[in-house]
């Protein structure tokens, strides 16, 4: 197919394929960046309020267990977090930051981290602070996301990208290249001594009377002028001819007058001598 439209396009057509697509694909790689940013921008504020929803209701629990140094509730609180397929580390630290316990592992620098301060409530009127409390979410399933998404839009971009190139393809090449195309077989054909000939595109209504049709106008005016000037040419050069012609006929009346009177005036001074 691809060698088929090579064959029937010219190379100007072509020329403004690749150009067209090239645009085009610049223009949909930009969009393309522009619409993933904004999702990892959502996806990111998401996880964040997420893990603080979570963050603030495992806190208390925790807190309590703390409190009363009951690792095994505090331990089976995390490893319930920790099932949340985009929580990479739970944490559980004292006052001076020191590890209580620890579940799962960090991701990288790029993790999202929530620490909150455990409270536990001695009284209905007093608070201590027992801890804190660190929560941590990889980014590995939005950025999974975002490829995936990246892949989808960028094909589908690429395949309307293609099948738009090719139908402003087959729009220039009806519009103007084949009226370029004609133009020139016009003026191939056109003889010195023929200008009479004029040039016509295709059937156009007078509503679309467009760049084309002024370029027309003005080649047709062009060769009108040149007829005119043709014929003006061969009628001086025609005139020219007949006044040469009645010339040497004048010429050749006179020349027998001449010798004629001659021929008299010999025979005139031979009959007084």
């Amino acid at each position: 197919m691809i060698f088929f439209m090579y064959r029937k396009f010219e190379r100007v057509s072509l020329r403004l394929l690749v150009w067209i697509l090239l645009f085009s694909s610049f223009f949909a790689v930009c969009v393309t960046l522009v619409q993933l940013y904004t999702d990892y921008k959502s996806s990111r504020s998401t996880l964040e309020s997420h893990l603080e929803q979570m963050a603030n209701i495992s806190s208390p629990p925790i807190a309590t267990s703390v409190w009363n140094y009951n690792s095994e509730v505090m331990k089976d609180i995390l490893e319930g977090l920790l099932t949340q397929k985009e929580i990479a580390l739970v944490q559980v630290m004292d006052k001076e930051n020191n590890v209580i316990l620890q579940l799962g592992s960090s991701a990288g620098l790029r993790d999202v981290v929530q620490k909150v301060p455990l409270y536990y409530k001695e009284s209905p009127t007093e608070t201590v602070l027992v801890g804190h409390f660190v929560i941590s979410a990889t980014l590995t399933g939005i950025y999974k996301q975002l490829v995936s998404k990246a892949i989808v839009i960028l094909i589908s971009q690429l395949i309307k990208t293609l099948l738009m190139s090719i139908c402003i393809l087959f729009i220039i090449d009806f519009i103007i290249i084949k009226n370029l195309n004609k133009l020139s077989d016009w003026a191939s054909q056109v003889k010195y001594d023929d200008f009479n000939k004029p040039l016509e595109l295709s059937k156009r209504r007078k509503s679309e009377h467009d760049a084309l049709d002024r370029v027309v106008e003005a080649i047709n005016l062009m060769q009108s002028r040149f007829s005119k000037t043709i014929s003006d040419k061969y009628r001086v050069e025609m005139e020219l001819r007949e006044e040469n012609e009645q010339l040497k006929k004048e010429l050749i009346e006179s020349s027998s007058q001449l010798d004629a009177c001659l021929e008299k005036l010999s025979k005139s001074k031979d009959q007084d001598s």
